[in-house]
């Protein structure tokens, strides 16, 4: 075919540029929508390990009470009472060796399944954490004290799965607006 026929073909039929440009254009989408879930899924990884060091750090700020002033649990646990979330990274409750809260424990209740797991884990490692089932999952960190007093229990944190999902949006909102 002669640079004729050719010309010919770019003309009529939209062209071979015109096909050119739009596979790149499709190419350049994809390869932004894979950046985008990419950094949305590391966003969400680094929130969810941001949120359990700040769980570490507050169980280790309430189980510095223990040594200040708390004696028994029940102390400790009207301290954990006091502490907000703000200050201790999470909504955090203290339970004595049979998984209910000392002080308040209404007769026979005990912790749910989910939490009975966590704690017989803690029982053995001294510390048990739990993801979370799904994106909005929350986080819980389980870990095991011992009282100047001897008395035996669990501090439970937990970070909110919603509380996660409120930090992750904007990073979303950006992917989609790249997109």
């Amino acid at each position: 075919m002669g640079a004729a026929g050719r010309r010919g073909l770019t003309l009529r039929g939209g062209g071979v540029q015109l096909e050119i440009v739009a596979n790149l254009f499709v190419m350049m989408f994809a390869g932004l929508a894979i950046v985008a879930v990419v950094m949305t899924g590391l966003s969400l990884r680094a929130l969810r390990d941001d949120a359990l060091e700040r769980l570490r750090m507050g169980a280790r700020h309430l189980e510095r009470s223990l040594d200040g002033g708390a004696r028994r649990l029940g102390d400790l646990a009207a301290t954990v009472r006091a502490s907000g979330p703000r200050l201790s990274g999470g909504e955090f409750r203290v339970l004595d060796e049979q998984g209910r809260e000392p002080g308040f424990a209404v007769a026979g209740a005990r912790a749910d399944e989910r939490l009975e797991l966590l704690l017989e884990l803690a029982r053995e490692d001294g510390e048990a954490v739990e993801l979370g089932r799904s994106l909005g999952g929350d986080l819980t960190l389980v870990r095991r004290l011992r009282s100047p007093s001897g008395e035996t229990g669990f501090l439970v944190g937990r970070a909110s799965g919603d509380e996660i999902w409120r930090r992750l949006a904007p990073v979303i909102g950006s992917a989609v607006w790249v997109l």
